[in-house]
């Protein structure tokens, strides 16, 4: 019993390391990125905030995300595929920034 109650204490820990770390590099990248739009114009903020992926390439997302899921990604697929997830991450930031300059101006 108190193994598991250990094992679960750390794994409690790994996962609350894991978010604060995620948090700080979500505020480090927020901050960075901040800068970037403040050069939007509102046609730029407006071609960021509609942008999708090509159909291939969201095609290959899903494909790896279920292969992920199943826990049977290749070592190259997991790097392909975390490199997948940091852009979408980058560019879910900078469309949230397009669209409160977009709603900026509206109110303007």
């Amino acid at each position: 019993m108190r193994i598991r109650q250990t094992a679960a204490l750390v794994s409690m820990i790994d996962i609350a390391m894991k978010t604060l770390t995620k948090r700080a590099s979500d505020d480090a990248l927020d901050r960075l990125l901040d800068r970037l739009s403040q050069c939007f114009t509102p046609a730029v903020a407006r071609r960021i905030a509609e942008f999708r992926a090509d159909a291939e390439t969201q095609a290959r997302i899903e494909e790896l995300a279920t292969k992920c899921n199943e826990g049977e990604l290749k070592e190259s697929e997991r790097r392909e595929y975390e490199s997948y997830v940091r852009a979408i991450h980058m560019i879910s930031v900078l469309q949230s920034k397009a669209r409160s300059l977009l709603a900026k101006n509206r109110k303007s």
